[in-house]
């Protein structure tokens, strides 16, 4: 578990200075959609179909690559779209609504475990990852996250 963590930690951080190397030649609506794409569902059909420790640290090294990406394109387009005066509290109410689902995540996927087994349940929730991961190829939202915001100097 160490290991798989280390490499997906080491992927991450190899991610975001990819981006921050080569991602200005990309556009962000792209890099997001693969990034989440490869980031999420892999890693739970690998786990869920497989015994193989190698086969998940792969894996897991090419999703944290992808994720690596993820977090400077959303601080990025927070801090374009977010006014000056509010992005501490648009900061932190984002992060409270991640930290308060977390044990959602975890209850719900002990309970899934119980009932369900380990590995039909991480094929579950990959499943789910998946169709969530979908909304940037989906919603046309998602289309003007490559259109800067332009700021008004105060």
């Amino acid at each position: 578990l160490g290991l798989v963590a280390a490499v997906f930690g080491a992927g991450g951080l190899l991610g975001a200075l990819l981006y921050g190397a080569v991602g200005h030649r990309f556009t962000r609506r792209t890099v997001l959609t693969v990034a989440v794409l490869l980031c999420g569902a892999p890693r739970f059909a690998v786990a869920g179909l497989t015994d193989s420790v190698t086969a998940l640290a792969v894996v897991l090294g090419a999703a944290g690559v992808a994720g690596g990406m993820i977090n400077p394109i959303l601080t990025t387009v927070t801090y374009e779209r977010v006014p000056a005066e509010l992005r501490s509290r648009v900061a932190g109410a984002m992060t409270a609504g991640c930290e308060l689902t977390m044990p959602l995540g975890g209850l719900t996927a002990g309970l899934l475990v119980e009932n369900a087994g380990l590995s039909p349940a991480l094929l579950l929730m990959g499943g789910l990852y998946l169709l969530a991961t979908l909304s940037p190829l989906l919603r046309p939202a998602w289309r003007d996250l490559d259109i800067p915001a332009v700021s008004t100097p105060r």
